[in-house]
């Protein structure tokens, strides 16, 4: 399982936040434990390949580096509606920032 799950190219936060899904879920079904164990394993080798890092050890600095990011979206989404440069890819970026 997690073979599959590193050869498949997912950002590291939806990895992240997939796995805090499945946690949450507390499914006591083997495939579902098989799949969140996988996925699990490859996020350790992940962790274990970027070395330490304080956006990915303490969750307070996380969060505020996604926050951080989303905002530097939003502010260029922003920037080109309001110079009417709008287009799909400006819609996108907002969406994105909803989400």
């Amino acid at each position: 399982m997690s073979e599959t799950l590193s050869r498949i190219e997912i950002p590291r936060s939806g990895l992240y936040y997939a796995a805090q899904l499945g946690i949450n879920l507390k499914s006591r079904s083997t495939p579902s434990r098989d799949l969140l164990f996988g996925l699990l394993g490859v996020l350790e080798k992940m962790k274990t390949s970027i070395g330490p890092h304080d956006a990915i050890d303490i969750e307070s600095v996380s969060s505020a580096y996604v926050e951080n990011f989303a905002l530097k979206v939003f502010a260029n989404a922003d920037n080109e509606d309001r110079n009417g440069r709008a287009t799909k890819c400006v819609s996108l970026q907002s969406i994105f920032c909803i989400i």
